[in-house]
């Protein structure tokens, strides 16, 4: 079974995505920044990593080059409720694999992970 990482400064978001991914057997950890997220990643890995951008402390861009190192194997996908192309390429060349921009459709969400699933498997 497939471990998804949400990472997410609004728990609202972070429970309406878990909710719906568990509905497709995925297991499903939350963490509500960089520094949550990096100490669940050292201790279980994440097949996919769904990060927020905009997050207070350590945000989106930083812990993604932390994951990085930590979980290089892992697929990212950042997300962000900002319209910032650029920051969206940095994440890209920095090893995001995909970008989803805020307030997103479920379907389109769950498109995009269970297919980045299936393309990592």
């Amino acid at each position: 079974m497939a471990r998804i990482l949400i990472v997410d400064d609004e728990p609202s978001v972070r429970k309406l995505v878990s909710k719906l991914l568990r509905s497709e057997g995925l297991d499903v950890v939350e963490a509500r920044d960089g520094a949550e997220a990096l100490a669940l990643v050292a201790v279980t890995p994440a097949d996919l990593i769904l990060l927020d951008i905009d997050m207070p402390g350590m945000d989106g861009l930083e812990t993604l080059r932390r994951l990085r190192r930590k979980a290089p194997k892992a697929v990212v996908i950042m997300v962000s409720g900002i319209n910032d192309e650029v920051r969206a390429l940095r994440a890209i060349d920095e090893g995001a694999r995909d970008f989803i921009r805020k307030p997103f459709e479920l379907a389109l969400l769950k498109e995009v992970v269970l297919r980045h699933l299936a393309l990592a498997a």
